[in-house]
């Protein structure tokens, strides 16, 4: 059975993330085991904190934290120091597939180190044989012809393979075969309603590649199409039914009603220095998991939160 692994390094011990609590480690830990090779992990709060044992306070407010900014982040970084942000249907780990690609471009360094110290032991092995000397005689075994394996026939004795297996194999498909019944109904039973037009066509082309087909095999190469002709069939029947479905005139976020803050909302962040927009940026895509109430209510929350972290102030403390 496949074990699911995730490489996490070491890094993180000196990194921002240790100096959060205890709870908020926890949540990123659980996200980070559990998530796809891709870093998305499909679930609501509730299940974050039941799957990281924290209180629904602290798995909420480990994931406003872990989705934050770090203003001392490395500029190069193009998350910007989040570790998190929030998908539709969940959260995605911000910098993971980086951390897999880094982890098998180790794993590779390491199988090569490995294979050059073992070539190297060997080479060194082969060095330290003690030479032959001339007094030893080398007798090389003498170089015997492999016996032939074909088995050859009196003229007055036939080859034991049947006649039909001795025909010439054949490139094209005769016109003077014909499908039999029992082929015909096998058609029938595996969807294939025009096998003459199918049969038709081949006959335009070589069949069987460079070896050809022997005449005993024409219905077992026909009846191998099967499968492809009826997939044919299908795809063109999902096309024109896809076809004849109306379009609809928008996008696909075309009904999600656009997030308004409030005018508290607006005094709040003008009396404070807050940038309003880009909170409202980041809680709009995710207005269709939320809803509007809950969005304005997680807009509120953001702009305290980032209040209390320009005083230095940690969510946790100011609770």
């Amino acid at each position: 059975m496949r074990q699911q692994y995730t490489p996490i390094f070491q890094k993180v011990l000196s990194s921002r993330l240790w100096a959060l609590s205890p709870a908020t480690r926890c949540v990123w830990l659980w996200l980070e085991l559990r998530c796809d090779p891709e870093g998305y992990m499909s679930t609501d709060v509730a299940g974050v904190a039941i799957g990281a044992h924290v209180t629904g306070g602290e798995a909420r407010e480990a994931l406003e934290v872990l989705a934050l900014q770090d203003a001392d982040a490395d500029p190069e970084d193009p998350n910007q120091g989040r570790l998190i942000e929030r998908v539709p249907g969940g959260w995605r780990v911000l910098g993971f597939e980086e951390q897999r690609d880094l982890a098998k471009r180790e794993a590779k360094n390491a199988r090569t180190r490995r294979y050059m110290a073992n070539t190297r032991a060997a080479a060194k092995a082969a060095n330290d044989v003690v030479p032959v000397t001339p007094c030893d005689p080398i007798v090389t075994p003498p170089k015997t012809k492999p016996k032939p394996t074909t088995k050859t026939f009196p003229e007055d004795r036939e080859s034991p393979l049947p006649p039909m297996s001795r025909s010439v194999a054949l490139d094209k498909l005769p016109e003077s075969w014909k499908p039999c019944a029992a082929l015909r109904a096998e058609a029938t039973m595996a969807g294939i309603a025009d096998l003459d037009a199918r049969i038709l066509s081949l006959r335009t082309g070589p069949i069987g590649g460079q070896r050809g087909v022997l005449p005993d095999q024409l219905d077992n190469y026909v009846r191998s199409f099967f499968g492809k002709w009826r997939t044919w069939d299908e795809t063109e029947r999902a096309k024109a039914a896809a076809a004849s479905k109306p379009r609809a005139s928008g996008g696909r976020f075309d009904a999600v009603p656009l997030l308004e803050p409030t005018d508290k909302h607006r005094a709040f962040a003008k009396k404070h220095g807050l940038d309003l927009d880009a909170h409202v940026r980041e809680l709009q895509s995710a207005m269709v998991e939320l809803g509007a109430k809950r969005a304005l209510e997680m807009l509120g929350e953001r702009l305290s939160i980032s209040l209390r972290k320009r005083k230095g102030v940690s969510p946790k403390e100011a609770a």
